[in-house]
């Protein structure tokens, strides 16, 4: 799963990706169970959003042809309410089926306050870089890896990933 801030202070939307689309094999919704302690998750969001594509919605061959993979359904669910520099503790699934280990995050202190901790964080991009090495992006990925893990006594706020997720292979 993944977080991503909505523009608004309060909110922050979680996602994830399955092989259930929203309304679950049983008519169950996707939902996140959270709250503000790990061992008590009395707080639940329904899924508002789910999206998947078809290997039509692909630009051309080999991405709608031998290359397509069908991606499952990407679910998103906005949690609301949230209070600024507060610990969260969160879990996603499907109602009557299989949960995340639980998770957990601290909402973005609010823009001005004063006594917000120092933002520190990691950019990093293009993760598809070929290293020669293995043929694929072993190396490229350990080295990440390694940067984020050093810096491990220096907590970062965020960790930003600005670059290709993925390809298409199309022409």
């Amino acid at each position: 799963g993944r977080l991503a801030l909505t523009g608004r202070a309060a909110e922050m939307s979680v996602q994830w990706v399955s092989a259930v689309d929203c309304a679950g094999a049983a008519g169950t919704p996707s939902t996140v169970r959270w709250g503000r302690d790990a061992g008590a998750l009395d707080r639940v969001s329904a899924s508002a959003t789910c999206a998947t594509y078809a290997r039509e919605d692909m630009c051309s061959a080999p991405a709608n042809t031998s290359f397509f993979v069908a991606p499952g359904y990407q679910h998103a669910v906005t949690l609301t309410g949230l209070w600024p520099g507060a610990r969260y503790y969160y879990t996603f699934g499907q109602e009557g089926g299989i949960f995340s280990p639980v998770h957990n995050f601290a909402q973005p202190h609010a823009v001005g306050d004063a006594s917000a901790p120092p933002l520190r964080f990691i950019a990093y991009g293009d993760m598809g870089i070929y290293d020669g090495v293995d043929g694929d992006c072993v190396r490229t990925r350990n080295l990440t890896l390694a940067e984020v893990r050093r810096t491990d006594g220096h907590a970062a706020s965020l960790i930003v990933h600005c670059g290709d997720l993925s390809y298409a292979m199309g022409g």
